[in-house]
């Protein structure tokens, strides 16, 4: 996040999208970490910590190549949604 919110006035531009379209992205985000945690918590109790931590960084570091690749605020949103 301390790196994401300098960067936020200068997206509208470099996303061709509104600049309440890049707020959605961060509020986006929150409400999905508060929803992780309820989600994930219970499915790392049945399946263990280790596959549950594992698919979550693979999540992770897909997300993060496909959001320093695209140029559309549309992908931008769904893959800071994952």
């Amino acid at each position: 996040m301390d790196m994401y919110l300098p960067a936020v006035p200068f997206m509208p531009n470099a996303l061709g999208t509104t600049a309440s379209t890049i707020q959605l992205t961060l509020t986006t985000y929150l409400v999905m970490i508060g929803a992780g945690q309820l989600l994930f918590g219970p499915l790392s109790d049945r399946l263990g910590r280790r596959p549950v931590l594992l698919g979550g960084g693979l999540a992770y570091v897909v997300a993060s190549m496909g959001l320093a690749l695209t140029s559309s605020a549309e992908v931008f949103l769904g893959l800071r949604i994952l």
